[in-house]
Parts: C-alpha cells; sequence; structure tokens
C-alpha cells in the first residue's frame, strides 16, 4: 500500500508560507494586483484572504457544487467559480468565514507571477527546503494513480481539481516533520514568528482547542498559540496536523474516511502532551 495521502486543505499551511515569503507580495495588497480575478474580488487584501476575514464566502455552501461533487463530475473551471463569486458579492471584511475561493486566488497569484503550477512552486520553495520528498501531485484524476486509497472506485474517480485552493499528495510522517522544521526556523525565524502572531481568536464551541484561532494558514490553540496546526478532508480521508509552537515537536493524525476531524484534533493534542 502506498504511503501516500491526499493532504487536501493542509496545503493551505504551505500556501500562504509561500505567500509570505514572497517579496513582491504584501499583506496590504489588493488580491486583484497580483491575480487576474473578477472587479468585484480584486480589492480584497492578501492579508485577509491569508485569514479569511475579506467577507467572501465559499462554494462548500452551493447545492449544485455539492451534488457535482458527490457524482463525481468533472470540476468547474476556476473562472466559473471566482465569477459567480462575484456575483454573489462580498461582505464587509472583519468577520471569520472560511473561504476556499480565497486561497483559490491566493494560488492564482503565486501562479502567475511564477509561472508555474502551485505544487511545482511549493516542492520549489517551501515543502523541498522543509525535507519532504514524496509530494505527488493531484491535478487531474489520473493522479490518484500510486496514491493510498486509489484502489477505491469512489475515491478514484474524484476529481481533484475541485480542490480549488490546490493540493498534493504525500507522506504523512514528512507532513508532520516538515511544519515542525517551519516553525522552528527551518526556513528563517520571521515567517513562524509571523504566523504564531497572526492568529485571531475564534468562537468554537464544541471544539477541542481551549482558546481556537485562525492566523496566516494556520489553526492555532493559546493567546499566544502554543500549538498550530491545520486539517483537511475529502473523498475517502481527514487529516489534522498540529506541532508545538516552536517547532520541537509535530503530529499528524489521518482516517481513511470523512470524518468529524475534532477527535482527530484531540489525539492531536495528547500527543504532544496537550
Amino acid at each position: 500500500m502506498s504511503d501516500l495521502v491526499p493532504v487536501y486543505s493542509i496545503a493551505k499551511l504551505f500556501t500562504a508560507v509561500a505567500v509570505l515569503a514572497d517579496p513582491v507580495i504584501d499583506l496590504d495588497d489588493a488580491i486583484g494586483t497580483h491575480a487576474r480575478v473578477p472587479d468585484a474580488l480584486g480589492h480584497l487584501r492578501v492579508g485577509d484572504l491569508l485569514r479569511h476575514r475579506s467577507g467572501l464566502g465559499d462554494y462548500f455552501g452551493w447545492n449544485d457544487y455539492r451534488e457535482a461533487v458527490a457524482g463525481r463530475e468533472p470540476a468547474w473551471p476556476d473562472d466559473l467559480v471566482l465569477e459567480r463569486a462575484a456575483a454573489q458579492g462580498v461582505a464587509e471584511p472583519g468577520g471569520f468565514q472560511y473561504s476556499n475561493i480565497g486561497y483559490l486566488m491566493l494560488r492564482h497569484a503565486l501562479e502567475q507571477r511564477h509561472g508555474v503550477r502551485l505544487t511545482e512552486l511549493l516542492v520549489d520553495r517551501v515543502l523541498g527546503p522543509l525535507g519532504v520528498t514524496s509530494v505527488h501531485p493531484l491535478d487531474r484524476t489520473d493522479d490518484w494513480a500510486g496514491v493510498r486509497g486509489s484502489a477505491v472506485p469512489d475515491v478514484a474517480a474524484y476529481d481533484p481539481r475541485w480542490v480549488y485552493p490546490g493540493t498534493f499528495a504525500a507522506d504523512p510522517d514528512e507532513i508532520a516533520a516538515a511544519v515542525a522544521a517551519l516553525l522552528g526556523g527551518a526556513l528563517g525565524a520571521a515567517i513562524p514568528d509571523v504566523l504564531r502572531r497572526s492568529s485571531l481568536r475564534l468562537e468554537a464551541p464544541g471544539h477541542p482547542f481551549a482558546e481556537p484561532g485562525y492566523g496566516f494558514g494556520v489553526m492555532t490553540d493559546g493567546v499566544p498559540p502554543t500549538v498550530l496546526g491545520h486539517g483537511g478532508g475529502g473523498p475517502g480521508f481527514t487529516l489534522f496536523v498540529l506541532a508545538r509552537a516552536d517547532g520541537s515537536s509535530a503530529h499528524l493524525e489521518v482516517v481513511a474516511d470523512e470524518v468529524d476531524d475534532r477527535p482527530l484534533v484531540a489525539a492531536c493534542l495528547q500527543s504532544l502532551g496537550g
């Protein structure tokens, strides 16, 4: 059996790092200065998109999206999703609203600036330097070959392009080690410091985190954060990775099913002694 699993939204953490490390992209910049997006979305700030506080909604609430995914239909073009989001309007920034569409635009900003697909960019600028050698692209249905779960027809039929922010497959142990290395300063001290300081508190009753928050691509617990990580989930898998804020240790839990991730968060906390 392959050791590679789709990380799904855990990729957001590494996308955020790529944005923060880019010398041209500033947190206060309008996304429209770095990506071709509808005019109605161009003013949204990069920093707000990273924190899911831009006022932008998400496609998960669209009934036809859920029906198309359940029917294992081909993914819609990115531009269609962006145009529809623009037509629906944007709320005032500031409040937390998880938005995959925001990270789709951040992906476009990185890809259009550097001229390569997100996975290639992340391998070159983030994952490779953090020691991840197992990255496997998930850009089309054929890419499921060699990934754990690919023998399950319902998983293998899923078009990875539905993950509009972008994702990839990798060895879970390498992903946990990469998050620890990142927070330990493997890419320099500035980025982990920004990640720790970026977190804003959230109301999340029933969550295993005592003081939950979300920063630039990181889910956090504590003020200041004592642990940082991210969850991911989609056809065939649910995952959560968590690391101590100083990078001294990390743990990733993965279940071969689509389930509530709170038990996985609790298991990560227990593993880290939290």
